[in-house]
Formats: structure tokens, sequence, C-alpha cells
């Protein structure tokens, strides 16, 4: 549903990054992601619209949507593959030509908070891509199929949680 060169297009990303890193986090990104989102069916029927050139004009804004969330969702998995190496030494840091040992601590705050932009990004778009389903559910009879079962809630996290008034919860607070 996407390609290399478009995750490249889509995001401020180095287009001198190896297509190689990223093509193995796009089917991954479109399973693990999209597919929960769409259901099971009507993800199928656009993955062979899309590959045949087929799609209609909602449909191709249903896949420009969840291009977008792909692409986030691609390189937030492709992020640590960029950063570290696993060789025959351990694992190494990428620093121009050569590589060092990973410092753990200074590279996996800077590697964590990209990480986390980069999946709240992913997962807005994501419940923007439900919200225009449930929408145009008249338009994706596929969508409102009895056995496609898309996921219908969003596992946006935006490290904040509120409890619900009750006598027996003392704690209130923010989870990170």
């Amino acid at each position: 549903m996407i390609t290399v060169q478009k995750v490249k297009q889509i995001l401020p990303i180095s287009k001198n990054i190896e297509d190689s890193l990223i093509f193995p986090q796009i089917n991954l990104a479109e399973q693990k992601y999209i597919k929960p989102v769409m259901g099971d069916v009507l993800f199928a029927d656009i993955q062979v619209k899309y590959s045949a050139q087929t799609l209609n004009t909602i449909e191709t804004t249903l896949v420009g949507m969840a291009q977008i969330s792909l692409a986030y969702y691609i390189v937030e998995n492709t992020l640590p593959f960029l950063s570290f190496q696993m060789t025959e030494k351990g694992v190494q840091i990428q620093n121009g030509v050569n590589s060092q040992s990973a410092d753990a601590q200074s590279q996996s705050s800077n590697l964590n908070y990209m990480r986390n932009e980069l999946r709240n990004n992913a997962e807005f778009f994501s419940d923007e891509l439900r919200n225009f389903l449930y929408d145009n559910r008249t338009s994706f009879s596929l969508y409102t199929a009895e056995n496609n079962d898309p996921k219908l809630t969003s596992s946006f996290d935006c490290g904040v949680c509120f409890y619900p008034p009750n006598e027996n919860i003392t704690t209130r607070g923010y989870f990170y």
C-alpha cells in the first residue's frame, strides 16, 4: 500500500537512507497497524485494488490517509536499525564510516523520544483513518461486513491517564 519512495516523500527523512532498511518494515506496519483499523476483508480488497491500480476515488483517498499513518509507523520501526547495527562484535552505534559500541544511556533516550513522537503521529493519523472509514462506511460495504472485524478503538498514547472518581481509588496521575 506504500513504497519506500513514498515514505521518504511523506516524512522529512534523509533520502540517502538505504531502501533495504526501510523495505522490510512496510509489510510489518501494514499488517500490525493498518489491517486492524480496516479489518481483514477490507484491507485485503484494498491491497488487491492498489496493486492492480483499480482504486476508485474514495478508495484512493483512503489509501492516501493510510499511507501517512504507515509512513510514521514504518520510520518508527526502522529507527533502531538506523541508529544501531548488530554485528559479530555486538550492538554497534552507526558513526559515519566507522562504528563504536553502543552507549545505552544517551542513545536510548534520544531514540525513545524520536520513536514516541513518530508513534504519536502515526496513531493520530490512524485515528483519522478510522474516523474516515466510519464517516464513509456506506461507501465501504466491506468495512461493515460481518466478517470484517475492524478494531474500533485506538491505542493512541498521549501519556496521560485519568481515573474515574471512586472512593476506593486514592491515586490519580500521569503515566509515561
